[in-house]
């Protein structure tokens, strides 16, 4: 079972981290429930570049302006963080090994943590 989180009722001020050795699990608390990750829907977006491991997605405005948000807040609570989102364009980890995304007019993606490598914290983004 999925738990999608809904953009228009998603306060960043719920995310809450769980810190270990090289990797920051990001938590999503809501009331009483306690989420693994950030599951969003993505509906309105372009599709860059894929491969079977990773797809480049272009958000449209209004999704850009909201995931700016998250990554702005992500930034401000670590040190040496590396934002994910460049020039409106993502990368999100294929899990599905499926190249035939482009007939999809919806995405599943999952940010689900923050790993360190070579000092630097990189975000995690699924998809499921």
């Amino acid at each position: 079972m999925y738990l999608i989180l809904k953009k228009n009722s998603f306060e960043k001020e719920n995310i809450k981290f769980k810190f270990r050795k090289n990797i920051i699990k990001i938590n999503y608390h809501l009331n009483d429930i306690i989420t693994t990750g950030l599951l969003f829907n993505l509906k309105d977006f372009k599709i860059i570049n894929m491969n079977e491991y990773f797809i480049y997605i272009q958000l449209s405005n209004k999704d850009f302006e909201f995931f700016k948000k998250i990554d702005d807040y992500l930034d401000s609570k670590i040190r040496n963080y590396k934002k994910f989102i460049l020039n409106q364009v993502i990368k999100i980890k294929n899990n599905n090994n499926n190249n035939n995304n482009n007939n999809n007019k919806e995405l599943l993606v999952n940010i689900t943590s923050i790993k360190e490598k070579n000092n630097i914290f990189i975000t995690h983004i699924y998809l499921v």
